[in-house]
């Protein structure tokens, strides 16, 4: 009778470039492009106006999204498992970053959203959000065993998706508060999470943003702007006014890209709006 243990095969090494998923990619790919006409269709007067020159938030988000191209290809040579490491790092990064920006960020229309490089200003918002989804991806895919249980699966994420929300509510950016509680209900959802826990995130981010919008009195303006925007167009209704009048002229195909009005000298900020 052989008793000697059978070698087991060893394990294949992880390979840069795992098999693409096409439909995403032409997805992703047709998003910016979209985004891209639609910077070179609303910056132009705004552009001309600041720079002299038509074109420069255009060729601004042309650069940028070559760079984005070249960061991700450069991510597909680096393995999973190393990437999974750096979870949490990277929610402990964007923290930094977050407290940096009430510090020391500039503050610009009422808001501490950036810090300045001096050669470039960054928004750590934006890689917040990359941040949460590695960590809640990580987690929801490594913890399945415990990802039904309150105290140890759905605790520890909320608790920290909230440290980061209430570290944006405090820029103030409600708007990435409600983008992160977002991400949270979603990754959530596809983890496996029980459906009564998700109600309860549901109503746990409603009773936040109902709160944050009352407590100040702009969001309040904006809300109620938002329901009669007509009350008040030429202060806090003013942008809702120039949409609606943008569609009334545009109908249901527009009137043309590059042929709006609105972007000439009815928006201060087109190429953000």
């Amino acid at each position: 009778m052989n008793l000697r243990k059978k070698k087991q095969p060893a394990p294949e090494p992880e390979m840069p470039f795992g098999p693409v998923d096409w439909w995403l990619l032409a997805l992703l790919l047709l998003l910016l492009c979209v985004g891209l006409v639609a910077v070179l269709s609303a910056s132009g007067p705004i552009s001309q106006r600041t720079y002299n020159e038509s074109y420069h938030f255009f060729h601004r988000q042309l650069q940028t999204m070559l760079l984005g191209g070249i960061f991700v290809a450069l991510l597909c040579w680096i393995p999973r498992s190393f990437i999974n490491k750096l979870h949490y790092w990277g929610i402990a990064t964007v923290i930094v970053l977050l407290v940096l920006c009430l510090l020391i960020g500039p503050v610009i229309n009422g808001a501490q959203r950036w810090l300045d490089l001096h050669f470039m200003m960054v928004q750590p918002m934006e890689f917040a959000r990359i941040a949460l989804v590695m960590y809640l991806a990580y987690f929801m895919s490594s913890k399945q065993s415990m990802i039904r249980e309150f105290s140890r699966g759905l605790l520890p994420p909320t608790l920290i998706t909230l440290l980061i929300c209430a570290l944006l509510v405090l820029q103030p950016d409600l708007g990435g508060t409600i983008i992160m509680l977002t991400i949270l209900f979603f990754m959530c959802l596809g983890g496996g999470t029980r459906g009564w826990y998700l109600m309860m995130v549901l109503v746990i981010a409603a009773v936040l943003v109902v709160a944050l919008i009352i407590v100040e009195p702009y969001r309040w303006a904006r809300w109620t702007a938002y329901l009669e925007p007509f009350a008040n167009a030429r202060g806090s209704g003013y942008q809702i006014v120039q949409s609606l009048l943008a569609l009334g002229s545009g109908g249901i195909f527009g009137v043309g890209l590059g042929g709006s009005i609105q972007k000439t000298v009815y928006l201060p900020e087109a190429h953000n709006d």
